[in-house]
């Protein structure tokens, strides 16, 4: 999910999010005002692993791959995150 540009900055922005497609990081990227209010993202970068014990989100300027780390972890979602490394590792 994407909000705001970085460094306010659309080629920046554009740049960043191709990096992360190419690179297999993400499968895309969603757009929805509506999940940052229910996950209460307040700032970013700041990426959210959900489940069904909850979520968990990391904040701060992270490759994604070390994010989901970080939860694999000690996250409440670590099973989730843990899968989702997995599948990049194909």
């Amino acid at each position: 999910t994407l909000r705001g540009m970085l460094n306010n900055d659309l080629k920046a922005t554009a740049d960043a999010v191709l990096s992360l497609v190419k690179d297999g990081a993400t499968d895309g990227v969603q757009i929805d005002p509506t999940l940052f209010s229910e996950y209460h993202v307040r700032s970013v970068p700041a990426l959210v692993v959900f489940c069904d014990r909850g979520y968990d989100i990391i904040r701060g300027n992270l490759r994604v791959k070390q994010a989901l780390e970080k939860v694999a972890t000690a996250g409440d979602c670590r099973q989730v995150a843990g899968e989702i490394l997995q599948q990049n590792k194909r």
